[in-house]
């Protein structure tokens, strides 16, 4: 079964409950002798059941997919904090913060179901992380687990850049499970899965693009370790790794990609918005590479970095500053030469999602859209604060304001429609009834 066959089968409102009437069934089966207890003692075993009810009827909806709201909403938070438009930042930074937060309850809640579903309940729900991780649909989105992770931090140390020293403990733990869903995931689906072509998708990319996510955190935290110089040199070499790492890795699974869209064509009209991925590797790697020399520049022009490193003491500081500004500009470049392949894969997503029809008004994949261009944003952004060009400014303003439409509209959607609201509602009109019959 392809991602798009999952997709239906989980939007299925009887294929969905069906597991969970059965176990709500049972637990009605087993308490009926309790009708003739006290009206007290009915009411408060019938509050607990309907908890227990309740519960199920979301443990039974959850779906690792459900990861990407986290990373998201993260990103848009992050970009919010520091909107391209001076002239209302102001305001859109207590918007940041609310996402922030908002993104901060997602990531526990779901953190704390998907704990509950696949290593507590396992035999209940018939499914376990063994199987997540084992199984090509469903472990690919342990790489929004590890991107969301990196838009909290990234929040954190922009709130709070004293707490750096904490900030800095998160990101290396993890880019330990970067790593560990970056190169695992991607050997799991050699080894233990057989992919028909027709059945190739663009979420293979998520577990790599995690990678690039990590990076331009790295970056984004070392320049608080100006004065630690062994800290920052390891910081650099490590975000530089993981970009390069992540970018040479991501050809060539975007070349099997590619196979599968001029073979077989584009996704059905339930995957379609999975045609933006890719551009998150291209976007996020063009934000890591501006970091990471930025960061090396500065160090070399102002830190003497050249002597850490080895390199010489007897360069004068205007040929320290010329490096500085060579760094920069070849950050600018490779970001560039990325951002360009970017806009044309966010060119072609659109016009795929134009060319197979109107689609429904609201599907859980449409959040595959939002990170990516969350990632084109901060990308141009970072070349505007380098190179002052209005051009940038424009373009990344563009995608600033097309991410935040279509992440609150995906948030206010999935509220609407991925919350069971109507099984919940039948639930407590269920035992109100009995109650009222007792």
């Amino acid at each position: 079964m392809d991602i798009e066959s999952q997709i239906r089968v989980n939007e299925n409102d009887d294929g969905v409950v069906s597991g969970c009437e059965e176990r709500c069934s049972s637990i009605n089966d087993d308490n009926d002798t309790l009708t003739a207890s006290p009206t007290s003692s009915v009411l408060g075993h019938q509050e607990t059941r309907k908890c227990f009810q309740v519960l199920d009827i979301i443990l039974d909806n959850l779906h690792p997919m459900h990861f990407v709201i986290t990373m998201g909403v993260g990103i848009t938070s992050g970009i919010l904090y520091n909107f391209p438009i001076e002239c209302i930042r102001h305001g859109s930074r207590y918007l940041g913060i609310a996402y922030f937060y908002i993104n901060l309850t997602c990531f526990i809640v779901i953190h704390l179901l998907f704990i509950m579903k696949y290593f507590f309940l396992c035999d209940r729900y018939k499914t376990s992380f063994k199987d997540v991780l084992y199984d090509h649909r469903l472990n690919v989105f342990l790489g929004c687990e590890v991107m969301g992770t990196s838009t909290l931090i990234n929040m954190i140390y922009f709130m709070r850049p004293d707490w750096y020293v904490f900030v800095y403990v998160l990101w290396w733990i993890n880019v330990a499970f970067s790593i560990l869903v970056g190169w695992g995931v991607t050997f799991l689906m050699f080894a233990c899965n057989k992919i028909r072509p027709e059945d190739i998708n663009a979420t293979i990319l998520l577990p790599i693009v995690t990678l690039t996510v990590v990076a331009s955190t790295g970056s984004l935290i070392s320049v608080s370790f100006m004065d630690n110089p062994k800290w920052q040199i390891s910081s650099n070499i490590i975000t530089f790794l993981l970009f390069a790492n992540a970018v040479v890795l991501s050809i060539f699974i975007v070349s099997v990609y590619f196979e599968r869209l001029f073979i077989h064509g584009l996704p059905p009209k339930p995957a379609i918005y999975t045609c933006f991925i890719p551009i998150g590797i291209l976007g996020q790697g063009g934000w890591a590479i501006q970091l990471n020399y930025k960061d090396v520049g500065h160090f070399i022009a102002h830190h003497s970095g050249l002597k850490w490193m080895g390199l010489g003491t007897d360069y004068s500081q205007e040929i320290l500053l010329s490096i500085e500004s060579v760094l920069n500009f070849f950050g600018v470049c490779i970001a560039l030469v990325l951002a360009s392949v970017g806009v044309c894969f966010t060119v072609i997503s659109f016009m795929s999602v134009i060319y197979c029809g109107k689609p429904p008004t609201f599907i859980r994949t449409m959040w595959a859209s939002t990170f990516p261009l969350g990632t084109m944003a901060l990308s141009f952004n970072e070349m505007f604060k380098t190179t002052n060009i209005q051009g940038f400014h424009i373009v990344g303003t563009i995608y600033s304001v097309m991410l935040f439409l279509i992440t609150t509209y995906c948030l206010i959607n999935t509220v609407i429609f991925e919350i069971p609201f109507g099984k919940i509602r039948n639930v407590c009109h269920q035992d109100a009834t009995k109650v009222t019959e007792n």
